[in-house]
């Protein structure tokens, strides 16, 4: 029984990450996912979604070690172009911008958790 899970989860796993590297479709963890830096964006930003935090290019920088600022930056401008990330003006100072994921990206996000809790619901 516990192999089943274990089975199904991979195959889930397979599906978002292997399978969707080669294709045509353009999801928001197909997009996050291409580097190690874009993946603790993609979860800084939906953590912070969910904790109801600001996310800004600042907090991004400080929170992901080890990579360049214009890294981020192009991350950052790239995903806001394909419309997985929204610049919204901060209320407190006009200088600075807050991150928001879209609900595209929301909802991408909400479905893949949904079918792992699916998946995991159906064999325990």
């Amino acid at each position: 029984m516990k192999n089943k899970i274990y089975l199904k989860l991979i195959d889930k796993f397979e599906e978002t990450f292997l399978k969707q590297k080669n294709s045509s479709i353009h999801t928001s963890i197909n997009f996050f996912r291409r580097t190690n830096v874009g993946i603790e964006i993609y979860y800084i930003i939906m953590k912070n979604y969910y904790q109801k935090d600001e996310t800004n290019f600042e907090s991004l920088r400080a929170l992901i070690v080890g990579s360049s600022r214009m890294t981020i930056k192009n991350i950052i401008d790239e995903a806001i172009i394909l419309g997985f990330v929204k610049k919204i003006q901060n209320q407190n100072d006009k200088r600075k911008y807050n991150l928001s994921p879209s609900n595209k990206m929301i909802d991408e996000f909400e479905s893949y958790v949904n079918d792992l809790k699916i998946i995991l619901n159906t064999y325990s």
